[in-house]
């Protein structure tokens, strides 16, 4: 260990008197499926947070157990994070096509790190980046490890090569393995030591521009937004959780089945979604407060049992994790396609609530809050996130849940149903005169509770009527729709905003020259956006908009009539959320920048593209997508003649 520290005393810019960026890293690693990619850079992040800094993670690897290619990038700073960055500083490539796809997004004063023994040909490698072969294979063999622990090896020649601890390191991989034999984790601890010393031993000079320092630890977690939407749910009391197993929602499958003694769950895994929908209906009639999840083709399943959950008012969270489709698509990829098919899935009209999380942290409240809607308003609730936002590592702070409260909503209890029953009177589930739309529940086993629950129109006992009556229909219709009476101002007692609006400036939103609208897994690229355009003086607004139904278009409509140019940024080609904003406000969204190869947002991209879209301002209505190409548009961003401004807006 003494060597260890005067070698990195040497390497410093204090003894070498050169200038460092310090705590202030993006890392990549990249090889075949197999090769222990995602372990790596976990190791990297973790050991990051344990050492009092940030992290930022994302993962792309095709739909593959074995072979194709994986890469994780690790972005680590001082300060918070909401997004990666297009370009890296530290490439560890376990095999050639690493270096072939990713040495382009190499920095100039950033490095290539790779194996030396599965690449022997170095001539098409850049030669403005410094080079650090190593022999990972043949390190391994030396500590008689496995070959996937290549990733080890890489990951300790990269605390080397950034001056990072190697006790941080040991500690690290002895929390990422801890639990899995001893022998798993020496063997990862030897691997990764040994690519720690290869460096110091061969590349004792020049230092690496790039250093990493602890810092004191604040407590700060790293997590992603499947996880943390996962425990809001455990914390709102879910009870039921059925599901089948479809990337990329299957983590959250895999989280209540890892939690599910502890916390008194009952986790299905059924035959099919349509199984696993029809179950948690029937849970939470039951009386549980029950989920399940899925993504696009799984959820097409899950449509009927949709409609089933909207006509008989049973209330049920449904989380629908994105990525690219029609069909079977692209399973491991990301993308926004979805929102319009679940704003309008299933036959007939009936209310349901649409969240759309754009972080860790609204993922856990969202996750939370979920539940109390869904039972208050006694109907569906669809949470709609996507494979970047749910897979993306991040820190974060613990959560605060002193304020958190469960409602759930009305419910008969056991007197007032013996108060019914002395009365003469029967249990009305349908009950028509509420005033806001929502009568009360009752759970089987309750006595005097006895009524049915039934998928044809019923009355308001539940009872399915032969002549089916035009006026009961009718009435039963406008009760079910009368629960929003108020918009989405009817939704209270949230932890999130039903919009959030942000700025890199101080001063009013008609001051802004750019304002950015968005939703989901934009939000982390977009407020790094607000930063880089600060960086070259622009001021710039973005507005999240978190609750797509119902619609807060009193918000959007305010915070777009103050707004000089507007830019909407979604990962689907049509540009769904500007679809719905036109639909209930009337104002066509001036530019769109869309993506939808299957991969996430580059806020580098995003960045200069908002900056030509500022500097063309006024001059043509070129629209933006996939970051590469262009398109032509009509859109004008003028509100429609034929419809009325919205007035008596309320400030955001």
């Amino acid at each position: 260990m003494l060597i260890h520290a005067l070698w990195l005393f040497a390497k410093s810019d204090v003894f070498r008197g050169v200038s460092m960026k310090i705590n202030d890293l993006t890392w990549r690693v990249g090889g075949e499926a197999g090769f222990g990619i995602l372990s790596a850079g976990t190791l990297i992040a973790t050991a990051a947070v344990r050492s009092g800094l940030h992290a930022f993670a994302n993962s792309e690897y095709p739909s593959l157990i074995r072979g194709g290619h994986n890469f994780l990038h690790v972005r680590i700073n001082e300060k918070p994070l909401t997004s990666h960055r297009k370009y890296i500083n530290i490439l560890v490539a376990l095999n050639d096509e690493t270096v072939r796809l990713h040495q382009q997004f190499v920095t100039p004063d950033g490095c290539i790190l790779y194996d030396s023994n599965a690449i022997a040909n170095t001539d098409y490698f850049r030669k403005d980046v410094r080079l650090y072969a190593v022999p990972m294979l043949d390190l391994v063999k030396k500590v008689q490890g496995n070959e996937i622990a290549r990733n080890m090896v890489g990951a300790g020649a990269s605390f080397a090569i950034t001056g990072f601890g190697l006790d941080i390191l040991m500690d690290s991989i002895k929390a990422q393995f801890g639990g899995k034999s001893g022998k798993v984790v020496e063997i990862n601890q030897k691997a990764a030591e040994e690519g720690y010393n290869y460096i110091a031993d061969k590349y004792p000079e020049p230092a690496f521009g790039y250093r990493l320092e602890k810092r004191k630890p604040n407590g700060h977690i790293l997590l992603t937004a499947i996880d943390s939407f996962s425990i809001g749910a455990v914390k709102a009391g879910c009870k039921f959780y059925a599901a089948y197993p479809m990337t990329p929602a299957t983590g959250i499958l895999n989280f209540m089945a890892e939690h599910d003694q502890e916390y008194n769950i009952v986790v299905k895994q059924t035959e099919d979604e349509i199984a696993a929908i029809l179950l948690t209906i029937g849970a939470s009639f039951a009386g549980a407060r029950a989920m399940t999840g899925t993504s696009g083709g799984g959820f097409d399943l899950m449509v009927e049992g949709l409609s089933l959950s909207g006509m008989l008012e049973v209330p049920i969270v449904v989380a629908e994790v994105q990525r690219p489709g029609p069909s079977t698509g692209m399973p491991t990829r990301t993308e926004q396609s979805d929102l319009q098919m679940i704003l309008h899935a299933g036959h007939g009209e009936f209310e349901r609530v649409v969240i759309a999380p754009g972080d860790v942290d609204d993922a856990f409240f969202i996750g939370f809050d979920a539940f109390n809607v869904a039972e208050h308003f006694q109907l569906p609730v669809l949470v709609v996130m996507d494979k970047y936002l749910g897979d993306c590592l991040a820190t974060t702070m613990p959560f605060k849940t002193d304020g958190l409260k469960v409602n759930r909503g009305k419910l008969m209890s056991d007197a007032g149903l013996e108060k019914l029953a002395a009365a003469g009177e029967r249990f009305r589930r349908y009950a028509l005169d509420v005033k806001d739309g929502i009568a009360p529940r009752a759970f089987p086993g309750q006595k005097h509770a006895i009524h049915k629950e039934a998928s044809d129109e019923h009355d308001q006992f539940g009872d399915v009527t032969i002549d089916e009556p035009a006026d009961e229909r009718t009435q039963n219709v406008d009760r079910r729709f009368s629960k929003f009476a108020t918009g989405v101002e009817s939704i209270t007692g949230i932890n999130t905003g039903h919009v959030n609006l942000f700025s890199n400036y101080d001063g009013k939103v008609e001051d802004a020259d750019v304002a950015l609208v968005g939703w989901g897994s934009t939000k982390g690229v977009l407020l790094e956006v607000l930063k880089m355009l600060a960086a070259d003086g622009i001021k710039a607004t973005f507005l999240q908009v978190v609750y797509i139904h119902p619609f807060p278009e009193k918000k959007v409509a305010e915070f777009l009539g103050k707004s000089q140019l507007v830019i909407d940024v979604e990962g689907n080609k049509t540009s769904q959320l500007a679809q719905i904003i036109r639909e209930k406000t009337g104002i066509r969204i001036d530019k769109t920048i869309n993506k939808y190869d299957g991969r996430n947002f580059d806020p580098d991209d995003v960045a200069e593209t908002v900056k030509e879209m500022i500097g063309t301002n006024g001059k043509d209505d070129k629209n933006y997508t996939n970051g590469n190409g262009r398109n032509k548009s009509e859109k004008t961003g003028k509100k429609d003649k034929e419809i009325n401004p919205v007035e008596d807006i309320e400030k955001i």
